[in-house]
This record gives structure tokens, sequence and C-alpha cells, in this order.
């Protein structure tokens, strides 16, 4: 209910009080005085018998109870609790403990990550196996270790001791932020990886795949670099 209709049922409640108390007076003093045959209505120039004031009392409150009733129905109804382990207001994908390992997260209607498909990751279960490598040039630290805490949140391991620090880009480095993947089978992985961090603001980074040389064929399969490459290392 709005604050006019508020108003407006206080007054009808309040004038049917009145009307109920000052008619309850005059039906009583009718009945203290035999030679009255009728009663004056409160309010209105009228005046009935007893019988068809009270029945006009009776009206009057049920259409009021009927009035009131309808605008209970209109009220909002309150916001159910949030439920414990609940996906909704996780971060990035994370799930909690109370959801199955097969479920994927669900993405929320956030703008920056609304086309990340977590269905193309991993299974969150088989996350952890994933070797996620760190390779920067001219970029902060503070910005790696943001990232790296994104990528934990959703359940992959990446530790400081994977990070690679470059003053100058090595040639084997993109010129670009780059996701590095080494098999067909991780290709879809890697691009949605690189949407994921490019969100929440960042800058863009792109999937490319490697050659793979010189990596053990065991790792070859879950193994990805991630490179940041700032402006001063583009050259």
């Amino acid at each position: 209910m709005e604050w006019p209709q508020d108003y407006l049922v206080i007054s009808i409640v309040g004038l049917v009080v009145l009307i109920m108390t000052v008619g309850t007076r005059e039906i009583f003093s009718s009945r203290n005085d035999s030679s009255r045959q009728s009663i004056r209505i409160p309010f209105i120039n009228l005046r009935a018998t007893p019988a068809i004031t009270i029945l006009l009392f009776l009206i009057i409150s049920l259409l009021s109870v009927i009035y009131l009733s309808t605008e209970l129905t209109k009220l909002p109804l309150p916001k159910p609790e949030e439920t414990v382990g609940s996906n909704d207001n996780l971060p990035d994908g994370v799930i909690s403990q109370a959801t199955s390992s097969r479920d994927q997260p669900r993405p929320s209607n956030n703008p920056d990550k609304s086309e990340i498909d977590y269905s193309k990751f991993p299974e969150i279960s088989e996350r952890a196996s994933y070797e996620i490598d760190i390779q920067r040039c001219g970029v902060s630290a503070s910005r790696i270790w943001q990232q790296i805490d994104r990528m934990n949140t959703i359940g992959f391991v990446t530790a400081g001791s994977d990070i690679t620090e470059f003053s100058e880009r090595p040639n084997f480095m993109n010129k670009r932020n780059s996701v590095i993947y080494y098999t067909a089978q991780n290709t879809k992985f890697a691009r949605e990886l690189a949407k994921f961090l490019s969100s929440k603001g960042n800058p863009s980074f792109f999937a490319d795949r490697g050659e793979g040389i010189g990596i053990p064929k065991e790792k070859i399969d879950t193994l990805i670099i991630v490179q940041f490459v700032g402006q001063s290392c583009i050259y």
C-alpha cells in the first residue's frame, strides 16, 4: 500500500469505529426509553429501527473488512533469506562445498563476464591438476597477484613459484597478453580463460597455441602458460 492508501484505510477504520460506538449508545438508549421507536443513524440525517441500524452497521463492517483484505493482498511479499550453499552470489564461477563437483559454476549477470562459458572449462574436480605458469614482463606484481587470486577462486592452483619475471621480452614471449596452450583439446578452455582474465576491466588476453617443444609428454595436456606483457615489453 502506498501512503495515500494508508491514510484512507486508517480513516475508514476510524469512521467505522466511531459509527459503531455512537450507534451502540443509541441502541442502548432506545432500550432504556421504551417510547423511542426509532434510532438516529450517526452522521446521517436519517432515523431507523434498531434492527435496521444494526444491519447497516454489519454491512459497513463487512465492506471495511473486505476492503482491508484486498489491500493487504497487494503488499509485497518479504524477500526470502538466501540459502546456505547457493552459487548465486559467489564470484567468478566458484561453487560452494555443498554443490556437486560435477556441477558447472553458474555465471552471473555481470556484463564483464556474461560471455564466459564455464562449461568449456575443465571439470571442477580436475582444475587443480592443471599447471598454470605465469610469465610477466613490464607488469606490476600487484596486477599479477590479482589475476592469480581470481584463478585460484575458480579452482586453478597457481603458486608464487610458478611466476617467471623478465626485464626484457624474450623471443619466445608474445607481444600481447596471452594464454598459451599446447593441445587441441584445450583450445576452447584457453579461449574462455582468456575471456575470464580479460573481464573485470582488465587488459585483453588472447589464446595462442604453442609448439610444445621441450615440454614433457606427461605435462603437455595440462600445462597452460599465461603471459602478462606490459607496454615497455611490446617492442
